[in-house]
């Protein structure tokens, strides 16, 4: 059985705006009025996030609207049971935290990731790239990554004949996680996964995209916050 049309089309906009986004961004870096080359970056970093995920989250809300008001119409049909899942998947992104800082500090991994070393910038930046980092990290970045990594990635494993559901959740954490390693630091990859592990447990057995996207909201703003606190 062939994917559904609308599910293709969830990575093929993310794939184009990807590579729009790259095409600008050079001429966006030489119109930064901006001496500081570090600043400028951070400033162009704030912008490209800013303007890949908010393309994406109203392409995405817009081109499956119906599919958005069914998905919220079964959220309500089983608030109670959805809303205790949301829970217990917040408590487990929390608890794969531990966990994974646990081994890295077993096996000898102390330095911050290059993505986290550049959320810490934008922090200490100007108010524009605060807002900007919120906006991303809390809102935009959970949907756009939970569409894409969740619900489009899952339904278009489960097109492989005979694949058990915990290679999807498997697969699609893997690719969750690659998009958040920078450069060649790929033992990285392990936190990220770690993470998308408990939110494709957490989109099967809600059945809702919903839930991934409410659990990842939270642990995004949980974090946002501490890196605030700790500036």
């Amino acid at each position: 059985m062939k994917p559904q049309r609308s599910i293709v089309l969830i990575p093929l906009l993310y794939v184009i705006v990807i590579i729009f986004v790259n095409l600008i961004s050079f001429p966006l870096y030489e119109m930064l009025d901006i001496e500081d080359d570090t600043l400028r970056l951070v400033r162009l970093g704030s912008i490209t996030n800013l303007l890949f995920y908010l393309s994406l989250t109203i392409l995405y809300i817009v081109l499956f609207l119906p599919a958005w008001k069914r998905t919220f119409a079964h959220f309500k049909k089983h608030l109670a049971n959805t809303t205790a899942i949301i829970v217990l998947g917040v408590i487990g992104m929390f608890v794969m935290m531990i966990a994974m800082g646990i081994l890295y500090s077993i096996i000898g991994v102390v330095e911050q990731p290059e993505n986290q070393v550049i959320l810490e910038m934008q922090l200490t930046g100007p108010m524009f790239d605060r807002i900007g980092l919120v906006l991303f990290a809390v809102l935009l970045a959970p949907f756009v990554e939970e569409v894409m990594f969740r619900l489009a990635a899952f339904r278009l494993l489960k097109h492989i004949p005979g694949i058990p559901i915990w290679i999807v959740i498997l697969l699609s954490s893997l690719l969750f996680g690659s998009i958040h390693v920078l450069g060649d630091d790929w033992i990285q990859i392990l936190y990220y996964a770690g993470l998308g592990i408990i939110l494709g447990f957490i989109y099967h057995k809600s059945n809702n995209i919903i839930a991934p996207i409410a659990v990842h909201m939270v642990f995004n703003a949980f974090v946002t916050i501490t890196m605030f606190i700790g500036i």
